[in-house]
């Protein structure tokens, strides 16, 4: 008897183990794929109901692509979601454009965006046969952030997209030490980097054939960004909100030269008055949500998905 209880027990654990699939931070983990051959489905009716048999989505799947700005988070819900109703979810990063590109080849349920989508996906998704489903989550300040050497307090917007057309190429021009200034930013795969470049170097559009200097150094993630400043001096970077810690240098921001500085936070993001802030999303294809995708966007905007999204540093849009 005692021997058959240990091998229900140890069957028991890898059921609870493997009801789960949870992939972190790579664009490189798989999707899962069920049923009809379509991420998140298992080719049951979207009409679901706990049966007091097990949990609500039990035996569903879901997978989440996309923005690395969002990973943690989503991490965070999928974790808080799968405790209450179950399921097998599968959290991919690799960036808001892989998030899109994923939705539209029919490879994952959701994707996760730090930007809006553009006109050419959703071109795209309609020839596949995809109606886009724009669904506001958070909102997100990016910070400017560089080297503890650096000390300098403030930069205009005008500023900052100089040094990063490489106008501006020695920090002496800004009141600082006469090196020059190396130069951090995101991959071109990234919802961040395409905001940045749009919104800060060309100008919210008016320059358009504004671009990233050469020099610039292009990372994956905003811990790569991160991590790159803290240990060389002379860099300057950016990066969401949520990934700010107090012992960071970071920089004021003004609008221009007769503007106030102003510091990234929760608060300055809340009241609009942060000069670099927008909305991040989840887009999904309104004709092709499952009931479990359906469930975890009501949980994401919840009182307890969006009071998850305020504790790992960004501003509920609740």
């Amino acid at each position: 008897m005692l021997r058959i209880a240990k091998i229900f027990l140890s069957l028991l654990m890898l059921t609870i183990i493997f009801s789960f699939v949870f992939s972190g931070c790579s664009s490189n983990s798989q999707s899962v794929q069920t049923g009809n051959g379509k991420p998140g489905t298992d080719g049951s009716s979207d009409e679901s109901s706990d049966n007091g048999a097990g949990k609500k989505f039990d035996g569903k799947t879901l997978v989440l692509t996309g923005s690395t700005t969002l990973l943690e988070v989503t991490n965070n819900w999928a974790e808080e979601f799968y405790k209450e109703f179950g399921g097998r979810i599968t959290v991919n990063g690799g960036g808001s454009g892989e998030g899109i590109a994923s939705l539209i080849n029919g490879t994952t349920d959701i994707a996760n965006s730090s930007r809006n989508i553009k006109d050419s996906e959703i071109k795209n998704a309609e020839e596949n046969g995809i109606t886009i489903r724009e669904i506001p989550v958070l909102y997100d300040g990016i910070a400017i952030i560089a080297s503890e050497n650096i000390n300098i307090e403030e930069v205009t917007l005008e500023q900052l997209a100089k040094i990063y057309t490489g106008e501006i190429k020695r920090w002496s021009e800004l009141g600082g030490p006469d090196k020059e200034i190396i130069l951090f930013a995101r991959d071109t795969n990234s919802g961040t980097g395409e905001y940045f470049l749009e919104e800060i170097i060309q100008r919210k559009g008016t320059k358009k054939d504004s671009d990233y200097s050469q020099m610039t150094i292009r990372l994956n993630s905003n811990a790569e960004i991160v991590n790159n400043i803290s240990d060389t001096d002379n860099c300057i970077g950016y990066v969401g909100l949520g990934f700010v810690k107090p012992e960071m240098n970071i920089l004021y921001i003004k609008e221009d030269d007769s503007s106030q500085n102003v510091m990234p936070s929760i608060k300055s993001v809340r009241e609009r008055i942060y000069p670099i802030s927008r909305e991040l999303f989840v887009y999904a294809d309104e004709n092709n949500i499952s009931d479990i995708a359906r469930g975890y966007i009501d949980f994401i905007l919840s009182e307890k998905g969006q009071s998850i999204g305020a504790e790992a540093g960004f501003v509920p849009v609740k």
